[in-house]
């Protein structure tokens, strides 16, 4: 079977033929070997042209274009019968039918997908289909409401899931089922690229390797501990073409412990360092937010508080930091135990009940020495730091109704199970009183509302009786 299209010169000085966009769509529509003939009325003469690999891509060199016609000269074409037979037996082929099909499709994922590929695999029992795409969020089409979410999965995931809403395959990927009329396609995501960053702090340099993932005009090199730096290409914007930039520390699935080289590194994320990108631009560690110069301060007390605590340091993550009370637990254990600030400087005085609408100089006050429960949950251990101090208590009818600690004199660590609490570090002074947090900047104690029927686990040993003032 051999498809024609046949234009036709009737002026004896023409010699061309001229094809518009409609022509050009026919032609490469055709599933059987599909030839052009330009007939020449006056001469009597007869040119043709194959459609064959070169051909189709002028062809879609049109349809590519704004123009609205492609001329082909005569001289461009044949006119010898030999050289007919020859190409019509090739072109004849179903095998090479399908060679052609092939290149149709590549040539228009490729226009669709820059740097797709599309392989094809022929064995005696089946053969496989296999679209590679560059990066795997370019496998995709993606609604506007889904944006956000899918932008963020390939770099903090690797990938992008395909079932949720708003996300499907590509239309030029859903094509080749279409055209090629199969039922099963294979689409591969390239393996991320990784590199070398290098981070400088004063006089101290050191190195990660980071994931290179790509979404769009969006690059991001990504920690395996959890961290995403990315850099968007130029954007225009009122005040000319910008980079943008953007960081998180995130859940990441198997995250890398923060030890050994990982720490080195994220110790020196303070203020006026800077990073040495893949091929050598330097930018301030701060260009992609400011509170990653916070991170050091945050991952320095990691190695005290692991000896102190008798914690492997692979049980702290760079996502440990991001949580409220893991992050106001090291504050206050590194400052009592390492810092050696007394607890009479971090834990304010409070009153509860009804003696807190008096006035202070109205309520008696006794001396006390106490061994204070501070309690603080690590993750999924619980930490009870006892403290002994003398104190001031505040007295209303006979019943103790406050405190202010005056002087710590030592303090012991007891390791539990995790503590039901709030975010905070928690003074717990009675069994039957809520925890009194510490760190907060309220004054007095925030829950009011307090059960008194269930009891704290632990509360103030007195270690001398008061005595009166």
């Amino acid at each position: 079977m051999l498809g024609a299209q046949v234009k036709t010169v009737e002026d004896a000085d023409a010699a061309r033929i001229v094809l518009n966009r409609l022509d050009a769509e026919d032609l490469l529509r055709q599933t059987q070997a599909t030839c052009l003939f330009g007939l020449h009325l006056q001469k009597g003469t007869v040119h043709f042209q194959f459609v064959n690999q070169g051909f189709m891509d002028s062809l879609l060199g049109l349809l590519d274009s704004k123009n609205k016609t492609f001329t082909i000269p005569f001289a461009e074409m044949s006119s010898d019968r030999m050289l007919f037979e020859r190409q019509l037996r090739k072109l004849a082929d179903p095998i090479e039918q399908s060679r052609l099909r092939i290149h149709l499709i590549k040539r228009r994922l490729k226009k669709a997908i820059p740097g797709v590929e599309l392989y094809v695999g022929l064995t005696d029992d089946d053969t496989t289909y296999r679209v590679d795409v560059p990066w795997i969020s370019a496998a995709f089409s993606i609604a506007p409401h889904a944006r956000e979410t899918a932008r963020l999965q390939p770099f903090h995931e690797g990938t992008i899931d395909p079932d949720q809403g708003g996300v499907a395959l590509h239309p030029a990927i859903l094509q080749v089922f279409d055209e090629m009329k199969i039922s099963k396609l294979t689409v591969r995501g390239a393996t991320d690229r990784t590199e070398r960053l290098t981070i400088q702090w004063k006089d101290k340099r050191a190195t990660q390797n980071f994931e290179i993932r790509i979404f769009e005009d969006e690059v991001s090199y990504v920690h395996k501990s959890g961290l995403r730096l990315t850099m968007t290409a130029a954007r225009k914007t009122p005040d000319g073409y910008v980079h943008e930039f953007q960081s998180d520390i995130f859940d990441s699935k198997r995250p890398a412990p923060l030890k050994g080289s990982a720490l080195m590194f994220f110790r020196m994320f303070r203020e006026n360092a800077v990073l040495t990108l893949p091929g050598g631009a330097k930018l301030p560690l701060s260009q992609f937010g400011k509170s990653l110069t916070n991170v050091g301060l945050a991952v320095d007390v990691l190695p005290s508080l692991s000896e102190g605590l008798s914690l492997p340091l692979a049980n702290f993550f760079l996502n440990d930091i991001k949580n409220e009370e893991f992050a106001r637990a090291t504050w206050f254990l590194d400052a009592l135990l390492f810092k050696e600030i007394p607890l009479e400087q971090m834990a304010r005085g409070f009153i509860v009940g009804p003696a807190a609408d008096i006035q202070l100089d109205q309520i008696t006050t006794r001396a006390m020495s106490l061994s204070i429960p501070v309690v603080v949950n690590v993750k999924d251990m619980g930490i009870v730091v006892w403290v002994e101090c003398d104190a001031e208590g505040f007295l209303h009818e006979g019943l103790l109704c406050g405190l202010r600690i005056l002087r710590q004199r030592s303090w012991r660590i007891e390791k539990t199970k995790r503590q039901q609490k709030s975010v905070f570090p928690e003074l717990w002074i009675a069994a039957d009183w809520p925890g009194v947090p510490i760190g907060s900047g309220k004054e007095g104690v925030e829950s009011w509302n307090f059960d008194s029927r269930k009891r704290l686990p632990f509360e103030a040993i007195i270690l001398e009786e008061p005595s009166a003032q």
